[in-house]
């Protein structure tokens, strides 16, 4: 509930504070261009979380599509609201960030061939819906906590000379702190 399921992205090679809502998930004829949350419409309530609901909550904002991957306007796409899940913060920081700059690095390294793409997937294992796996706004407990989060990679190399040169691999996180 209230969170992106999965992203999916086409990697390429100075974010503020903001975050974005998506009108258009609130009503189809509405502008397609993201608003800054701060707008504070109630509509954004009925389908998208807000970054209201994860300010002293315990979780960070955990990115689907990570800002690192992205140059540009999709940086600043990343910070919608659609794009994030809730992350326990020790497993945001260490474990699922080393992560991400690893692959990065290792598909920029092994992946950067003449008509070589890179294709990312993440997506998040929701928890079943109770009130301790779900993040509390007043009496209202609307977003869900995932119990994973997990992504694929892949070098596509159906478009070069090489086909042997493509490669792909897939890993997933349990949602809790790196001691547990």
């Amino acid at each position: 509930r209230y969170i992106g399921d999965w992203s999916s992205d086409v990697c390429s090679s100075d974010l503020g504070d903001d975050w974005y809502n998506e009108p258009q998930l609130e009503n189809k004829d509405a502008d397609a261009n993201m608003v800054l949350d701060e707008n504070k419409d109630p509509s954004y309530l009925t389908n998208q979380a807000t970054h209201k609901e994860y300010v002293r909550s315990g979780y960070s904002r955990g990115h689907l599509s990570p800002a690192s991957y992205h140059a540009h306007e999709g940086k600043e796409a990343s910070r919608s609201m659609t794009n994030i899940a809730p992350q326990i913060e020790d497993f945001n920081n260490n474990i699922w960030s080393t992560l991400e700059e690893a692959l990065y690095d290792i598909v920029k390294a092994n992946c950067s061939f003449v008509n070589g793409r890179i294709y990312f997937i993440t997506g998040v294992l929701p928890r079943k819906n109770t009130d301790r796996n779900t993040i509390h706004e007043g009496d209202n407990k609307r977003v869900n906590v995932p119990t994973h989060y997990w992504t694929a990679v892949c070098c596509d190399s159906s478009r070069s000379d090489n086909l042997q040169n493509g490669w792909s691999a897939g890993f997933i996180g349990e949602n809790k702190p790196a001691d547990e």
